[in-house]
């Protein structure tokens, strides 16, 4: 491919998109590289530019572009820029995952290893959907959704935009969570959320223990 790709972003789940690409699929981009903070530090590993470099560096080079972190506000920011430049996002799809032919899924997603996109799923646009977690059949995920680590999602569900779904969470089947909802690690969610809130099911007891 005659574009290089910038990934957005210097740690967390932007290392595991360059990775990703590294090991199987390097030769669909003539580079690859992070872009970071001004003044962010990261292993000198890692090919990248700076904020502040990225509208020159797409006005010389053809170029697609994915977001590697979970900060809305920055990552709408970053697609408005981009935007702006008329530089498209692209996917990243781990090879291990498993996508059924009757799932749709939008632009600008990183579909991590492991993970299950199940029949007539419908992923939308700028969509983390990290390693080992699940989307049921005829689900609806909106845009910028990030669904963390071991998450299930049941069949039927619905999330809307911008919607966090912690580590080894659960939603139920033929639940919806609204618009702007976090749902913390660990968490089982058994009915309807509105928009903006954040659930969670969590509670640690710790005893004396007795020897």
């Amino acid at each position: 491919m005659n574009h290089d790709l910038l990934i957005f972003g210097g740690e967390s789940t932007a290392l595991e998109i360059f990775e990703t690409i590294e090991t199987h699929c390097a030769d669909d981009f003539n580079k690859v590289l992070l872009v970071i903070r001004d003044g962010e530090k990261i292993d000198s590993a890692y090919n990248f530019i700076n904020d502040s470099e990225v509208k020159s560096y797409v006005k010389k080079n053809r170029c697609f572009y994915i977001i590697g972190f979970t900060n809305q506000n920055l990552r709408k920011q970053m697609q408005d820029t981009m935007k702006s430049l008329s530089v498209k996002p692209t996917n990243i799809i781990h090879p291990s995952s498993t996508i059924f032919n009757s799932a749709r899924i939008g632009t600008g997603n990183y579909i991590g290893a492991n993970t299950v996109i199940s029949h007539k799923a419908k992923i939308s646009n700028h969509c983390i959907i990290n390693i080992n977690s699940t989307i049921g059949h005829n689900s609806i995920i909106e845009s910028n959704c990030i669904i963390l680590p071991g998450a299930r999602v049941g069949g039927n569900v619905s999330l809307g935009k911008r919607v966090l779904i912690g580590s080894n969470s659960f939603i139920l089947q033929g639940k919806s969570i609204g618009d702007d909802c976090l749902v913390d690690a660990l968490t089982y969610v058994d009915r309807d959320i509105s928009n903006n809130n954040i659930c969670t099911s969590k509670k640690l007891n710790v005893l004396k223990r007795v020897v």
